[in-house]
């Protein structure tokens, strides 16, 4: 049965707790400021640049990494090509690997080849709002919850770029999720004739799934506050978090924002893009934000 759940065991925590104070790779990385660790269920994801640089989990009592062999692989060498007998065996000697036991930075340079501009657009959103609680939140999704693809059979799990705590004037805190896109990816921003652009169905889709798991996002959400200041710096634990930890009411709203970022002055202001802009906003009253540069993109984020 599709659910969403989000947190980490008491064991968990502990380890974790046991590790930092070791002051080794787990000091590194919840020290960076480049990096996000997302909390998932039972397990956490770390991410570089919109890359999810590294999957921890608790296995047996022991903390366990995991990376993507490509994060791994030397981004700088002499000769990145190798050379073989036709048919005969590849000998990669020591020239392709980093070393046996990877730094942070490491894996940091070697993801760097597979950054987007979209990617990298969030990470500068993320890293400009403490209060950005979360990334890549993935919804399970079935066919009958779809507004676009009805037809699909099988469940996929739609993944919202990034949400936040946000402070409300009559709501007090409030979960936000944003949807991000980077200007050159117009085709789904922009009508095509008489239809509504495709981003519209996207968030459509979003708002039947946290309509559906609502109590679920809101008990997730509130333990992963409480993770949060259990394993992190205070300095990097969001005072909203914080607050929500020790008992502070949220509520979750169910219209997710638009972020576009990725455009100059003259693209802003220009004929063709303009009227698509003004139509988004016409369509999502109050949800479209919009910047050209994703630097400092602090307003109706934190």
């Amino acid at each position: 049965m599709p659910s969403f759940k989000k947190g980490l065991s008491k064991d968990f925590v502990t380890a974790l707790k046991n590790e930092y104070e070791k002051r080794a790779f787990w000091y590194d990385v919840v020290n960076d400021p480049d990096l996000f660790i997302g909390i998932r269920d039972n397990y956490l994801n770390v991410y570089f640049m919109g890359n999810s640089l590294l999957k921890i989990q608790l296995e047996a009592g022991q903390l366990q990494s995991y990376t993507h062999y490509k994060y791994l692989l030397k981004n700088k060498i002499e000769d990145p090509y190798v050379g073989f007998d036709l048919g005969g065996e590849v000998d990669f000697g020591d020239q392709s690997f980093m070393e046996t036991s990877p730094s942070i930075t490491n894996l940091k340079n070697a993801s760097r080849p597979y950054v987007g501009v979209e990617k990298k657009g969030v990470h500068n959103i993320v890293k400009a709002n403490i209060n950005v609680i979360d990334v890549e939140v993935a919804l399970t999704q079935e066919q009958k919850d779809r507004v676009r693809n009805p037809k699909k059979e099988k469940p996929t799990a739609p993944r919202i770029d990034f949400a936040s705590f946000i402070e409300t004037q009559n709501k007090g805190l409030e979960l936000q999720f944003f949807e991000a896109k980077h200007f050159s990816y117009g085709t789904v921003l922009r009508a095509r004739g008489g239809n509504e652009p495709e981003v519209l169905g996207q968030l459509s889709d979003y708002q039947v799934l946290i309509d559906k798991y609502r109590e679920e996002i809101t008990s997730s959400y509130r333990s992963v506050c409480c993770n949060l200041v259990e394993i992190l710096p205070a300095t990097r634990v969001c005072p909203r978090a914080k607050a929500i930890s020790d008992g502070a009411p949220f509520a979750v709203s169910n219209l997710p924002r638009l972020v576009i970022f990725g455009f100059d002055s003259d693209q802003s202001n220009g004929k063709n893009w303009k009227p698509h802009l003004e139509k988004l906003k016409e369509l999502l009253p109050g949800r479209v934000l919009a910047r050209g540069n994703s630097s400092d993109f602090v307003k109706g984020i934190g």
